[in-house]
């Protein structure tokens, strides 16, 4: 799964531990039948996870960046590309 996130979406080999992360991260919230139709995120935690916040791995992104001091009519935010989630927030690492 790591090496098809990496394929689709052409990040580099130095990105390989993200796309790992990122295939455990979805795996994770994904139902088996072992589990008998519930997924290992929600066998741990007694919750069903929240898909809501997926998006697709190398997407470009826009972050705020509020510490930048720009003017009025400057950009405020800085491009990224989408390489994973946050397991302790709802949050994307770029």
């Amino acid at each position: 799964m790591a090496r098809c996130i990496m394929l689709q979406a052409n990040l580099p080999e130095s990105l390989w531990a993200e796309a790992i992360n990122t295939a455990t991260f979805l795996r994770n919230r994904c139902t088996t039948k072992s589990l008998d139709g519930i997924t290992p995120f929600e066998a741990w935690t007694q919750n069903k996870p929240y898909v809501g916040l997926f998006r697709t791995i190398g997407s470009k992104t826009i972050a705020l960046n509020k510490s930048r001091k720009e003017k009025k009519f400057q950009s405020k935010g800085e491009e990224y590309i989408l390489v994973g989630y946050s397991e302790e927030s709802k949050a994307y690492r770029l």
